[in-house]
């Protein structure tokens, strides 16, 4: 079956939630959007506007927990495919999570006492369970491995532990073992942070070249980007979400020359103290 371009991948369906402690709380407001394949949609607002909640929320990562005076409370719908309910956590094990998640502290996925090669190697065994190959699992795995680690310039580091590496060394293992498990849709939380312009445009071109890839191959694909790097938002973003205070107040996408245009006073003054959006 051919998959187009503009079939929806995932709707978020006034998705919301209440995260409450002891002494603060937090409510994400009911937010509606769709994710196409093969689309790039950019996430941006101040820290603290609701960007990674959201997005841990996409992907199961944070769900309805009572214990107490901590605890979270989630209303609203995440289908997948058009025809998947994502919150189901028996669905996200059958589908062997195609949602991955590239967080901003990296190091809250890994194993600490794992070394660089077995961790992405774990990631490995559970994508070769989506992939249609004549290689064996043994054989796809190892060319699977050996391609991240070069790709992402860890082979020197194979057998380091996260213990032991630098952040931006730590951020480019978090996003091998994400690729390694073949994900239909990449939710990259600050995915450059820690990183230098060379090796977060190599990052970067990754993630497209890898959205290429799939696409030549039919598979369904799409990308979500939270950054404060308004730079690469714009430059990699076909929409744009912008949150304020747990609100989403905008969502905008190119026009015909290929810039985003804001409407609401707070966007506006984003772009305004960021005059690079205006680039195509």
């Amino acid at each position: 079956m051919k998959i187009m371009d503009n079939q929806q991948i995932l709707t978020i369906n006034a998705l919301s939630c209440k995260i409450f402690r002891a002494k603060q709380e937090f409510t994400l407001s009911p937010i509606t959007f769709t994710l196409n394949n093969y689309e790039t949609i950019g996430l941006v607002g101040e820290s603290g506007s609701g960007k990674t909640t959201l997005g841990r929320l996409i992907t199961g990562a944070l769900c309805n927990i009572d214990n107490g005076n901590n605890g979270v409370i989630v209303d609203g719908k995440i289908k997948y495919m058009n025809k998947y309910n994502y919150q189901n956590p028996k669905v996200r094990k059958q589908l062997y999570f195609p949602i991955q998640m590239i967080y901003q502290d990296p190091k809250v996925a890994l194993n600490e006492f794992m070394h660089v090669r077995e961790q992405i190697k774990e990631a490995a065994i559970l994508g070769y369970q989506k992939i249609k190959t004549d290689l064996s699992q043994e054989e796809w795995v190892a060319q699977k491995v050996s391609h991240l680690l070069e790709i992402l310039m860890l082979k020197d580091l194979e057998n380091h532990y996260p213990f032991v590496m630098s952040g931006g060394q730590v951020r480019r293992l978090g996003i091998a073992r994400v690729l390694a498990v073949q994900p239909n849709i990449i939710i990259a939380d600050e995915p450059t942070a820690s990183l230098d312009a060379s090796t977060k445009n190599m990052v970067l071109d990754y993630l497209v070249e890898y959205t290429n890839s799939r696409k030549k191959k039919n598979q369904p694909m799409g990308s979500i980007i939270i950054s404060h790097d308004l730079d690469t938002i714009s430059r990699y973003s076909d929409k744009i979400l912008v949150m304020k205070n747990g609100n989403l107040i905008e969502l905008m996408t190119k026009d015909k020359n290929y810039n985003f245009n804001p409407k609401e006073d707070f966007t506006k003054k984003l772009w305004d103290d960021n005059a690079f959006f205006s680039r195509q």
